[in-house]
Order: structure tokens, then C-alpha cells, then sequence
């Protein structure tokens, strides 16, 4: 598990069923140390999957695949929807998914609404590539 916030909750969760942890503090969103670090635990640690479930994560991350420094898969995870009024910052963020290989949703109507968007397809449609297939959370 990597993060960045200083948060202990899960840590012996973690530590008894053997999950290494790596802490890489941030000093701000743009801190690019921090992102400098981040890219090379990704690199060096060789893991075979990122999964992201947090807006900030999932923007780095995003990010980092669409400009090829990230050449594992990615699956990301938006734990809300946004209603009718679409602010042009959530509708970037949205659009930033369209780097992940995977999206993950909570429900149907979130599905529903993400292809609305025209950003997901279900996994039996396959990735193509303006669309991401989308999990849905639980099945």
C-alpha cells in the first residue's frame, strides 16, 4: 500500500496480514518531490496492478498513465456522481479517467450515468479507445 496521508487507521490491519506499507509525505497537491518519489516506488517496486478509490490518487495516477510514465494497469474507482450541474473541474476529472483501464462504479445508475457521459462501456463491449470498461463495485 502506498500513501500519503498521515493516517494510522488501517496501518495494523496491514501489519498483520503482512501488507507492506510505504508513507511518502506531500507538502501540497503540486509538490513534485512528492510526485518524483511516488513515480519511482511505482517504478522500483514493480507492482503488477495500481488500484485508486480517491480523487486526488486517481488524478496523479491518471496523469501519470496518459503521459506514459505509468505503464502498468490502472483501475480507478469515483465514489460519487456529480448530478445535472457538471462543474468544469469535476467534468476534468471525469474526462482524466479515460486514462485508467478499468473504472470501477457503485451502482447501476452510476454505470447509467457514466455512459451518459459517454466515458464507460460495460466490460462486454471491450475497451475502445474514447470508452473505459467499467466494474460494477461488488460483482
Amino acid at each position: 500500500v502506498l500513501y500519503y496521508f498521515k493516517n494510522e487507521f488501517y496501518l495494523n490491519s496491514f501489519e498483520k496480514a503482512g501488507v507492506q506499507v510505504v508513507f511518502i509525505p506531500r507538502k501540497s497537491f503540486f509538490d513534485l518531490t512528492f510526485l518524483q518519489k511516488v513515480i519511482m516506488n511505482i517504478r522500483t517496486s514493480k507492482y503488477d496492478v495500481i488500484i485508486s478509490f480517491l480523487d486526488t490518487p486517481n488524478f496523479y495516477m491518471e496523469i501519470f498513465k496518459g503521459s506514459g510514465l505509468l505503464n502498468i494497469p490502472l483501475i480507478v474507482s469515483q465514489r460519487r456522481s456529480f448530478g445535472k450541474k457538471l462543474l468544469m473541474l469535476d467534468y476534468f476529472k471525469t474526462l482524466c479517467h479515460l486514462a485508467a483501464n478499468y473504472f470501477v462504479v457503485n451502482s447501476n445508475s452510476h454505470l447509467y450515468w457514466r455512459l451518459g457521459l459517454g466515458i464507460s462501456s460495460t466490460p462486454s463491449t471491450g475497451n475502445t479507445p474514447e470508452k473505459v470498461p467499467a466494474l460494477i463495485n461488488g460483482k
